[in-house]
Parts: C-alpha cells; structure tokens; sequence
C-alpha cells in the first residue's frame, strides 16, 4: 500500500505530541508527590510544634500548681495564731536538801512529789520566738527528816508565777514542734497559820526547760514537757533557820488553744 509523505509526517507529529503529553503528565505526577510529601513533613513539623507546646503547657502549669501550693502554705503559716493559752496537769517533785538550825541540830528537807494544775499564755516576739507567763498551783506535802526522829510532814500548798521566753524549733514530720524555754520565777508557799504549821514562805528561781507541741488542728494543740526550778529551800518562815539550794523539777501536760490576729511580716 502506498503511503503518502504527509500522511506519514503527520503519523510522526501525532507521535512525538503523545510522547511528550505523556511525559508531561509523569512530570506533573512527580510534582504532584514531591509537593505531598512536602506538606506531610510540614504537618509532622506542625505536629511536634504543637507537641512541644503541649509538654510546656504541662511544665507550666506544674510550675503554676507548685506556686498556687508554695502561697496556699505561706498563707497557712501567715493565717497561723501568734497568742497561745494553754491548760495543762502539772507536777512537782522537789530534791531533799540539807539544811540547819540555829541550835545546830541537822536535817533534811523536801516538798516532796505533788499534782495540780497550770496555765499558761504565749505570745510571738519575732520568728520562732515567744514571750509568755506560767502560773502553777500544786498541791503538796513538806517533810522534815531530823536524825533518830520520826519524820514531820504537813500539807503545803506551792503557788508559783514565771516569765518566760521560749523557742520553738523547726517541725518534725509536719506536726510535732520541739521547744525550749527559759526564764525566772517566784514561789511563794502557804503552809497554813495554825499550830505547828509553817505560815507562808517565798523563794526566788532560776527556770528552764523543754518539751513539744503536737498539732492537732490549726488551732488546737496536744504540749507536753518539763520545767526545771532551781532555787534555795524554804526556811518554813523560820529565820533562826538556814536552808540549802535545791532543785525541783515540773512535768505538765495539756491542750493548747491557738487565737489572735496573725503576726505581722
């Protein structure tokens, strides 16, 4: 058959325009990927932005519950009572001591062991520092031990008043505040006015010692503890008598009630 030669250079034009619309079209499929596969990488990278922002999100608001807790607590500690009363059953138990009559005549002396009762108010000075004032009545007994006689005791009753500063120390476990204290007080005894007994007496002392304090509620306190009185015995309101120092030792334990205004900073 014979072909002629613009059919066959039209055969050929046909040709090399479907190879190249083809071609073109593999080209656009190429682009069409590569373009794809660069939005997929940018909506990874979205992705790990908005992960981070997530996780500082998170790290903030840690940070923010951490400082909403740090004020909650100082506003705790700031809303805490700076006056403390307290009531507490107290004791005595006092040391024999030696001591002389004007005749010469040696004995031994004691105010023996008691129980009573004992208040006490604290107010805060600065920081971990109070001021405050004890007061104790307690009940007792005194005895005189005089050589190859019978003992002599009488009924005495001990009314004591000391001003004091103490120091609490940091908390333990959240909840138990050890103290110390220290201060001077008076004594004054009563041993009755009739017969044989000793009328009144006085004494001045040197005062210390500790105890803790176990938070039972912001305001309500379990404290136990001691105090140390040293002093110089009772005379028994005789001057022809010569007394010794002595040593008395106080342990008390009660509820402490918390109030008043929170302490300025």
């Amino acid at each position: 058959m014979h072909i002629s030669k613009p059919l066959l250079l039209l055969w050929a034009v046909a040709c090399i325009a479907i190879h190249a619309f083809g071609q073109n079209a593999i080209d656009g499929q190429t682009i069409n990927l590569g373009e794809a596969a660069a939005s997929n990488q940018t909506l990874a990278a979205v992705i790990d932005d908005q992960t981070i922002n997530n996780r500082e999100t998170v790290g903030s608001n840690q940070t923010l519950a951490a400082v909403i807790n740090g004020q909650t607590t100082n506003d705790r500690e700031a809303a805490s009572s700076n006056q403390t009363f307290a009531t507490y059953i107290a004791g005595s138990i006092t040391k024999p001591s030696p001591g002389q009559s004007i005749y010469g005549v040696k004995s031994w002396q004691t105010n023996g062991t008691g129980w009573g009762t004992s208040a006490e108010y604290r107010m805060k000075i600065r920081g971990r520092n109070y001021g405050g004032i004890l007061f104790s009545d307690t009940p007792t007994n005194s005895t005189l031990y005089v050589p190859r006689q019978e003992p002599f005791s009488w009924p005495i009753r001990r009314y004591e008043f000391d001003v004091l500063w103490t120091h609490e120390f940091a908390p333990v476990r959240h909840r138990v505040v050890p103290y110390v204290t220290s201060g001077a007080g008076a004594i004054a005894l009563n041993g009755g006015s009739t017969g044989t007994h000793s009328g009144w007496d006085r004494q001045a002392a040197l005062v210390g010692g500790a105890g803790s304090d176990v938070r039972l509620s912001r305001l309500i306190t379990l404290r136990a503890g001691f105090t140390m009185d040293s002093f110089k015995a009772s005379t028994y309101s005789d001057p022809a008598y010569r007394s010794t120092g002595t040593i008395m030792v106080e342990p008390r334990i009660g509820l402490v009630w918390g109030f008043g205004l929170p302490h300025p900073h």
